[in-house]
């Protein structure tokens, strides 16, 4: 599945994924009621083959059961087109809750998606700069050229000089990488020296940089 979201709704907590599946298991458990009593109603059971058919997809689309594995990922999932109507059928307020959650995770993933378009071509640019300049100075560019500044980057940002899975970050987290980028190319540009250059960007990501620490420490995903 996409990556897990936890929310929490007064003082109890419930797991989505960056897709606006919701966990309806979790869900249910909060009101003392089961997703199987909601979903075998015959309103229920009319609704999703109407949706179904519509969209031309089997039921497994907007229903899953996940057995076994970790454990935030355990019961039945809903996606958003049923979560808000699941979550009528436990309580009002509980609803609007849900239907705010969903707003909000859709936007959040346009924003998310443009700034990952944003990182793709500010690293083509930069790149290009870079075997550019070589070129110009009679320098031959080779692959670890590229490597060495996408990894002082992903060390401002995580605070280690490995690869990162940009698909995995938050949208605070790529938000900073993108501005990274666009620091370090702007600063190349500039003829900035190299420890001049890394200090702005670790200055610039350290509060970042610090929450990822720690949620690596306490055992949470990056």
């Amino acid at each position: 599945m996409a990556k897990l979201i936890p929310l929490e709704y007064q003082g109890m907590s419930i797991h989505a994924n960056s897709e606006a599946w919701f966990n309806a298991t979790e869900m249910a458990a909060m009101f003392d009621k089961r997703p199987v009593d909601w979903l075998k109603q015959v309103d229920t059971e009319r609704y999703i083959d109407t949706l179904c058919k519509k969209n031309e997809v089997t039921k497994n689309h907007f229903v899953k059961t996940i057995k076994g594995g970790n454990t935030a990922k355990q019961g039945t999932w809903l996606h958003r087109k049923l979560a808000v109507r699941f979550a009528q059928w436990l309580d009002m307020d509980f609803a609007i809750w849900c239907d705010e959650q969903i707003e909000a995770m859709l936007t959040n993933g346009q924003t998310w998606q443009k700034h990952r378009t944003e990182l793709s071509s500010i690293t083509i640019l930069r790149n290009r700069f870079i075997e550019q300049k070589r070129t110009a100075e009679g320098k031959a560019t080779e692959s670890h050229h590229y490597i060495n500044e996408a990894l002082v980057i992903n060390e401002a940002l995580t605070g280690k000089r490995t690869a990162i899975d940009r698909n995995s970050l938050t949208l605070e987290q790529i938000a900073m990488l993108d501005k990274l980028e666009q620091e370090n190319v702007l600063m190349l540009l500039q003829n900035t020296p190299y420890p001049k250059r890394k200090q702005h960007l670790f200055d610039l990501a350290a509060p970042i940089r610090h929450q990822m620490q720690i949620t690596s420490i306490s055992g949470g995903a990056l």
